[in-house]
């Protein structure tokens, strides 16, 4: 999970959209989450990106 945290969320991903962040901005984001808190973090799924015409079809529950 280390890395794939970043400021604007896209780092790692999503496949449409790039990472906006700098390096340094990254990084400084980073160590601002504790490692311990990552720790404790135990389930990690990755869920693609749906896009809006797929969510909103005229399929209705």
């Amino acid at each position: 999970m280390r890395s794939h945290i970043c400021l604007c969320g896209y780092i790692g991903y999503d496949k449409d959209q790039s990472c906006t962040c700098t390096p340094h901005k990254v990084s400084r984001y980073r160590s601002k989450i504790s490692g311990p808190l990552l720790d404790r973090i135990d389930i990690h799924i990755e869920v693609p990106k749906v896009d809006f015409k797929t969510l909103s079809g005229a399929e209705t529950g």
